[in-house]
């Protein structure tokens, strides 16, 4: 009886160490899958919140899951979007430069990208599409991740820039007086057509082989007086000075100019405007000004 009785206690002492262990194992299970919850909270969340789109796509192209920005890019809602073929959405031309890239290795198509446009009544959206090969752990199953980043605002403001570059361009060349940009050190990095006219030049080619700051420059004292004043008032307004000609004949010319400076107040360049003035000059005033 005595055995019998230490063996049952024995057994209960092992039941009671495998309840115990039971019971731990349950509560790391517990916790293992609230923070499991909670990561597949964050990932809902920074999938579904995301400023970029993705639409996960099977190996048919069957759009699979997808997210707000998607929906918002293609003015669909979710249910419009699950369940339907990628190539029913995008143009011809997506679908041609997919097919050129799923031919290449894994790792140059998760380096791909796709530039398209939709047209949706009149008003277009420039889209460029990230390339992403995901598999499962067997690797039994592919799917593609797209990610999508909708263009337009930034393309908007290019054409913009474009057009305002072209502008300035067309003005910049057209100008009926010389226009200039030069730095302190003596460079010539901007002429326009008149003032290549008007100092002699056969093209700004030519003339941006200067060094303002040579000693044998003809306005090299001048030009010393010049860059002391205008970097203490960081602007000249008509001001009156005589320029030398490639040939060496001298022009007068009526000069406004303004300092332009980088975000810590160091001197880029000199940006100027000049006008020949030397037929409204008398010969007495030129002798002035010289």
């Amino acid at each position: 009886v005595a055995n019998q009785t230490i063996e049952i206690e024995q057994q209960l002492n092992e039941l009671t160490n495998i309840r115990y262990t039971l019971e731990l194992q349950n509560h790391e299970l517990k916790r293992t899958n609230y923070e499991n919850r909670l990561l597949l909270n964050k990932f809902n969340a920074l999938f579904n919140f995301a400023p970029v789109g993705f639409l996960l796509v099977d190996e048919d192209f069957i759009i699979i899951e997808s997210n707000r920005t998607s929906e918002a890019i293609f003015e669909k809602n979710y249910l419009d979007l699950i369940g339907i073929n990628i190539f029913f959405i995008t143009p011809q031309n997506f679908k041609e430069q997919f097919e050129n890239i799923i031919k290449l290795p894994k790792e140059e198509i998760n380096n791909s990208f796709i530039r398209f446009e939709i047209n949706f009544n009149g008003k277009i959206k420039y889209l460029r599409a990230d390339l992403r090969i995901l598999e499962n752990i067997f690797e039994s199953r592919k799917f593609v991740l797209f990610s999508l980043v909708d263009l337009s605002e930034i393309i908007y403001y290019q054409k913009l820039l474009e057009e305002s570059e072209n502008k300035f361009r067309s003005i910049f060349e057209q100008s009926p007086v010389g226009i200039y940009r030069t730095t302190p050190d003596g460079k010539v990095l901007l002429g326009n057509k008149k003032l290549v006219e008007m100092l002699g030049y056969n093209s700004f080619e030519d003339l941006e082989k200067l060094n303002l700051e040579a000693d044998d420059y003809p306005m090299k004292q001048s030009r010393n007086a010049f860059k002391e004043r205008i970097e203490k008032t960081d602007e000249v307004i008509g001001d009156v000075y005589t320029w030398y000609r490639k040939d060496g004949s001298s022009i007068i010319v009526r000069d406004s100019t303004k300092v332009i400076k980088d975000e810590n107040g160091n001197v880029l360049y000199y940006q100027g405007v000049i006008e020949d003035i030397t037929e409204n000059m008398s010969s007495k005033q030129r002798e002035l000004i010289d």
